[in-house]
């Protein structure tokens, strides 16, 4: 036999050999050579504009203020004014009342039980279109692309998005999952889910629910879940990405703490809620986060600090206490994150992003139903298991800093947070006033990751924004003059495009018709144009309709 045909006779043997496993082999080389980063996602819950270092706070978060130091920090980073329909949007890369989340379940819960104002909308709203109280089925869920993509998809912590088997995050891509269901819980073992009747929360570790270790506590034990992972996954598949989802709740109420950080910050805010909030305000200008000049709104329906007795004064700094020392668990803990990533050595190729879900939240446990005898808040049992606090309305306030109210507001502080972007090839001690909203992050997540789009899979295309262009082309925005992002959450409502917003909120926060504001002058909405510019108003309100009808958005009264 010829050379020839032994070469080819040898070349056929190994192509037949190899036939079964050839598609395997492939997948195998492609992976070798997949240069693609590592994702990591985290959110905090309820963490206000002002309140990590990076951001102007006094709160020590040395582990996010690296994040910053080594990527970009943004200023003008949107998202909704509640938990769940901003992790619809950030999971679907759509519009909350596309995804499903246009009413929270906890409201279609209520029933009966609401104002009756708010009633009657939940009543138009129920049974609707985007309104099924999780997220649907008519979206494509980010992880379950990044899994079509190659990509190990790991989340622990908070999910709500759903509660049924078929709404829980293994069953929306991920891979491995220990997750809080509901959308706030007691940090501690024994569980109890927000908001009221007392009842059990509900925990589950890939998707079959599981009871708490009487060890736990929610920030630590959900990093220790997700370094676990990590680990296991670069060890298990060197050759392929990951996508990382660690969903802490805190600072969220109730406050809660380790017993041995009970004290972080004993007597630092015993100055009130004024001097914090000024001083954030003179450190968000240092950093070139806020104008250097700006109105500041005003809430004269609150008291002020030296209005307070000794014994009120002593009680409401002892609250923002505890709530700095859960920031600064939080950031401990992702302090551990970023040493394990660099012990795997894949921090270097590793996107992280660093976000809030909303605007500092203003509750107290009344707002969630409770009459407070279900809670155990003796001076010795305070913070602690079976014990529920809040920090409360004006630390809430100062948490927001130059912006406008917080959390369940339209208004710029319950729905502007932060947002800190650092990986491969992101600039390095940065700030950007680029105009983002939180579904660019789902859009830009499937850049990267070259995933499939959802429209490929019969699904609802995706609407944000790829940020590419700002985070690694020198682009200074994602967005034109004629761009607009729009909100609508319990009748309340507000549209931005280029500088301007137009908001519309009932009394006592709002005027109950439509305001006009200069966003990028005046942050804190403290001077209404709307007289002044009503052709502008009236160009807006356009925009505002033609919201409504793309995105099939239910508010009673619509553009008046």
């Amino acid at each position: 036999m010829s050379n020839f045909l032994v070469k080819l006779h040898l070349i056929l043997f190994i192509y037949v050999l190899n036939l079964g496993c050839s598609e395997e082999a492939s997948k195998r080389v492609e992976a070798v050579s997949d240069s693609r980063p590592n994702l990591v996602l985290i959110v905090a819950d309820d963490l206000g504009f002002a309140e990590i270092g990076a951001f102007g706070s006094e709160i020590q978060t040395p582990n996010i203020d690296r994040l910053a130091e080594t990527g970009m920090t943004f200023s003008q980073f949107y998202v909704a004014p509640g938990c769940s329909p901003t992790r619809s949007m950030l999971f679907s890369g759509v519009d909350n009342h596309i995804a499903g989340l246009g009413v929270m379940q906890e409201f279609l819960d209520l029933d009966g039980l609401l104002p009756p104002d708010f009633q009657a909308l939940i009543d138009l709203q129920r049974g609707q279109p985007g309104y099924e109280g999780h997220m649907n089925f008519r979206v494509a869920s980010i992880a379950d692309l990044l899994s079509r993509a190659g990509y190990r998809t790991l989340m622990a912590g908070k999910w709500h998005l759903g509660l049924e088997k078929n709404q829980r995050p293994n069953a929306r891509g991920f891979e491995k999952s220990f997750a809080l269901l509901n959308g706030g819980a007691s940090h501690f073992s024994d569980g109890w889910v927000l908001p009221a009747p007392w009842q059990p929360a509900i925990y589950t570790y890939n998707d079959e629910e599981v009871s708490l270790p009487d060890d736990f506590y929610s920030t630590i034990s959900y990093t220790d879940h997700l370094i676990d992972w990590i680990a296991s996954a670069t060890q298990e598949t060197p050759d392929k990405p990951f996508f990382g989802y660690l969903a802490f709740t805190a600072p969220h109420d109730p406050l809660h703490v380790p017993d041995k950080d009970l004290n972080l910050y004993a007597g630092q805010y015993d100055n009130g809620y004024e001097e914090v909030r000024n001083r954030r305000l003179s450190a968000l200008q240092k950093l070139g986060l806020m104008p250097q000049t700006f109105s500041a709104g005003s809430l004269p329906q609150l008291p002020k600090w030296d209005s307070l007795t000794a014994q009120q004064q002593r009680e409401e700094a002892r609250r923002m206490e505890i709530y700095a020392a859960m920031v600064e668990v939080m950031d401990r803990q992702i302090g551990r994150l970023i040493e394990a990533l660099e012990r795997s050595g894949e921090l270097e190729n590793t996107l992280i992003v660093f976000m809030s879900d909303n605007g500092a939240s203003p509750s107290n446990f009344a707002g969630y139903g409770f009459t407070g005898d279900e809670f155990d808040n003796s001076v010795e049992n305070l913070w602690r298991k079976g014990s529920f606090t809040s920090y409360n309305i004006n630390w809430a306030r100062a948490g927001s800093a130059h912006l406008r109210l917080f959390k369940g507001t339209t208004a710029e502080g319950g729905i502007r947070v932060p947002l800190i972007i650092t990986g491969p090839n992101v600039p390095e001690d940065t700030v950007s006033d680029a105009v983002l909203h939180v579904t660019d992050i789902t859009q830009t997540f499937l850049d990267i990751a070259k995933a499939p789009k959802p429209e490929t899979l019969g699904l609802q295309a995706m609407t944000g924004k790829s940020m590419k262009p700002v985070l690694f082309e020198g682009a200074r925005s994602v967005r034109d003059e004629n761009d607009t992002i729009g909100w609508a959450f319990l009748g309340q409502r507000a549209l931005r495009m280029g500088r301007w917003k137009i908001l519309w909120m009932a009394p006592p926060t709002g005027t109950g018709k439509w305001e006009l504001y200069d966003i990028i002058d005046d942050p804190s909405e403290a001077n209404d144009l709307a007289q002044v510019n009503p052709e502008i108003l009236e160009r807006l309100i356009v925009r505002w309709d033609e919201y409504v009808a793309t995105n099939g958005v239910i508010v009673s009264g619509q553009t008046q």
